[in-house]
């Protein structure tokens, strides 16, 4: 399986699993964790069990992280 594949899969896992009105916008490998990239981390921080339940679910390590948007340089 690809990773590029197996990233899709675990996406639409997690999105099964999280709540509405919290945005999944990125999930990528990072060596042996999984990194969850959202618009609203604090969300994440508040639901007390879920990050520990994707974990256990997926069996993988998790990093919630907020999302960067890049600017792009002027030239």
């Amino acid at each position: 399986m690809l990773i590029e594949e197996r990233l899709k899969e675990l996406k639409e896992k997690i999105n099964e699993k999280v709540p509405n009105g919290i945005s999944v916008r990125d999930v990528e490998f990072e060596g042996p964790e999984l990194v969850i990239y959202t618009d609203d981390p604090k969300r994440f921080a508040d639901e007390a069990d879920l990050i520990r339940i994707l974990a256990r679910d997926l069996r993988k390590r998790i990093v919630i992280r907020p999302t960067i948007w890049k600017i792009p340089k002027k030239r």
